[in-house]
């Protein structure tokens, strides 16, 4: 899939914008403009852009480079300059601007620059491109679909293939997925809201470490626990989470509140569960089109259909024709397993690696990983094997130990 190149620019005037957008349009770029002037630094960690333009004009252009500059999250700045302004633009690149841009704009150099930046990411592995730290959500509208168990038993079949997994469940109502697991976390969601800060090195403290090799941050587990957080709070935690390095599947509540708009916006993967149903489906088809529509989400939706093939449901070939839905990976029906690990406290992807709905999701889980992923993981386990074998009594590791 082509990447979608996301930019943005800080200007206050008509004709650099103008300028900017054409060739914006002309490159099929996407540009976004809209800023929020008044707090532009959260603006910015929200979202996952390519590059950002500030034209030295701006008000404040240069403190704007110098909170970026101490920020923990990389962004790609470029700078653009009259030439009476030679002295800010020394400063900004002295404080880590990407490049520059002359004024007026001529469309080569922008281009130019712009694809310099991009250029410069991918060899800092930044999370712009497919090796970059990537959040994979869960969504649904309608409860009851599986999206807890697909997350649970995605998350291990990712740590199984790409080890370095991250399963978090956020939302604001009581946890299910340690038990799902049978886990019993010392620290959860509301252990957050006692700490001072929100970043990376806090949130690795917090997370609970699953036999397979997942960590968990939980959703508390006692309604007595349940703590509420704001947009602002909800963000930052998001932020830490893309900050650990870890691929992070999100476990979302099935609601359309600002918290699931957030998550969205710092996804790079967005599944969308439905069972084939006639409400769940309807429900999957407009969370789909209000992703579409939503500018600050960059990743596109795909529909995860599951328990095809249950008894009464609608047909994958109805779905697809009729309601001009594409299925990216459909899930079997398989209740009886599904229970069995549900009340066992282990993902089936561990307990019944055989089965059709385990092989299905270990698929997914093999397309949602990077190809040069995938490389490293052979050749890691490839090593493994070459190493001295532990004997019996070392490898004996119960996999509901946790």
């Amino acid at each position: 899939m082509k990447h979608l190149v996301r930019l943005t620019l800080f200007s206050v005037e008509p004709d650099c914008n103008n300028a900017v957008a054409r060739v914006c349009a002309s490159n099929e770029w996407r540009l976004l403009l809209d800023v929020d002037h008044t707090h532009p630094l959260l603006w910015l960690q929200r979202q996952h852009l390519d590059a950002v333009l500030v034209d030295l004009d701006y008000p404040g252009a240069l403190t704007l480079f110098a909170e970026v500059a101490n920020c923990t999250r990389p962004i790609q700045f470029i700078a653009i300059a009259r030439p009476e302004r030679f002295a800010e633009l020394h400063e900004a690149i002295q404080m880590g601007a990407a490049g520059f841009i002359a004024k007026p704009i001529d469309s080569e150099q922008l281009e130019t620059t712009v694809s310099s930046a991009m250029a410069k990411i991918r060899a800092e592995g930044g999370a712009s491109t497919d090796q970059g730290n990537r959040i994979i959500s869960i969504v649904s509208l309608t409860g009851g679909v599986g999206k807890s168990t697909i997350s649970v038993n995605l998350a291990a079949a990712l740590q199984q293939q790409s080890p370095g997994v991250l399963l978090a469940e956020l939302h604001g109502g009581p946890g299910v997925l340690a038990m799902m697991q049978n886990m019993r976390p010392h620290h959860d969601l509301s252990s957050l809201a006692q700490q001072r800060r929100t970043d990376a090195e806090v949130v690795n403290e917090l997370l609970h470490p699953h036999s397979s090799g997942v960590r968990l941050l939980s959703a508390p587990t006692s309604l007595s626990r349940l703590v509420e957080f704001d947009s602002m709070q909800w963000r930052a935690i998001l932020l830490a989470l893309t900050e650990t390095g870890m691929r992070t599947v999100v476990d979302t509540a099935p609601s359309a509140d600002e918290t699931l708009s957030e998550i969205l916006n710092l996804s790079s993967i967005i599944l969308v569960i439905a069972r084939p149903e006639g409400p769940s489906i309807q429900n999957a088809v407009g969370l789909i089109e209000l992703i579409r529509r939503n500018d600050g989400t960059t990743a596109q939706p795909r529909l995860i259909l599951n328990r095809a093939k249950m008894p009464g449901a609608l047909s994958e070939k109805l779905i697809r024709d009729k309601l001009g839905l594409d299925i990216f990976a459909s899930i079997p029906d398989d209740p009886a397993l599904a229970s069995f690990a549900l009340n066992r406290g282990v993902p089936f992807v561990l307990s019944h690696p055989n089965a059709p709905i385990s092989e299905r999701i270990s698929r997914l889980a093999q397309s949602l990983i990077p190809a040069q992923a995938n490389s490293d993981s052979a050749m890691s386990r490839r090593r493994e094997s070459a190493e001295p074998k532990m004997g019996i009594l070392q490898r004996l590791n119960p996999l509901t130990q946790s």
